[in-house]
């Protein structure tokens, strides 16, 4: 990905994935075999071969965040959704790579959260999301009312564990970008934020470990596509690569050792671009 290409940064780092505690679609505190467990959609384990703990996602950031700096333009802004205990160090390791991060975290107001196991746990209401920016911020592009975000959980956009809204995505996406600008998620899961992105006419490039999640993003995205009469994925296949690089790269590994188009990405595997 060239350098100082991306627009905006906006992504979900995994937290609390416990293969054995929760369904694709759904989230419970039962054991599976427990009574009360609830089976709902297709079980993380198609998808997750071992669980990911709260601390691991940042982990996997840290040998990504270099490689975002780099490619974010200046005064670039950066979204991030974590888990509440993620937020401080999040915060701290992004200050020490160069970003500037803002003292309070944005909230996400779930506004409708509902609690599966009443009587056993306090719901989850809201949900922090860093804000931080390459440098000194650059102007905001959209409407700003303030950092709490009202809006609810649509459970019929839910095609992962951890999907967030469509529409909280194009909220974010409207005030931080203009129309044709890149939009990054490093973490894409199913990729409903990308489609908030492309529903507003921003270009795209996700990445996932999971394999899976790579296919579901594509499909998501290809539904946005044909709505909109294009069946280009957003790219100008009359725009080659003038380093002659290949947008169907079949290289997998790191941010920096994706196609050089930030357009582009392969068609198959994890850590694949999604454009």
């Amino acid at each position: 990905v060239p350098s100082e290409s991306i627009g905006l940064w906006l992504t979900d780092i995994p937290y609390d994935l416990e293969v054995d505690k929760l369904s694709f679609t759904s989230w419970t505190n039962y054991d599976k075999g427990e009574e009360g467990w609830r089976e709902s959609g297709v079980h993380a384990e198609t998808y997750f071969k071992e669980g990911t703990k709260e601390g691991e996602g940042l982990e996997i950031l840290k040998g990504l965040v270099d490689e975002v700096f780099r490619v974010l333009i200046p005064g670039g802004h950066c979204y991030v959704f974590c888990g509440f205990r993620q937020t401080l160090p999040l915060m701290t390791l992004l200050e020490e790579r160069g970003f500037k991060v803002r003292n309070v975290p944005h909230v996400w107001d779930k506004t409708n959260a509902f609690n599966a196991n009443a009587g056993k746990s306090i719901p989850f209401c809201w949900e922090p999301i860093v804000f931080a920016s390459k440098g000194t911020a650059r102007d905001f592009t959209g409407v700003l009312t303030d950092d709490v975000l009202e809006c609810p959980v649509m459970g019929a956009e839910k095609n992962h564990i951890n999907s967030k809204p469509v529409v909280l995505g194009m909220r974010l996406v409207g005030q931080s970008t203009f129309v044709g600008d890149v939009v990054l998620d490093t973490f894409c899961g199913g990729g409903n934020l990308l489609k908030g992105a492309v529903k507003l006419e921003r270009k795209v490039i996700g990445y996932d470990l999971v394999e899976e999640s790579v296919l579901a993003t594509k499909a998501n995205l290809a539904l946005v596509y044909l709505d909109q009469g294009d069946d280009s994925n957003g790219r100008d296949d009359d725009n080659d690569d003038p380093e002659g690089g290949d947008d169907n790269d079949d290289d997998g590994g790191e941010l920096g050792d994706l196609p050089d188009d930030p357009r582009g990405g392969s068609d198959e595997g994890a850590s694949r671009g999604i454009g």
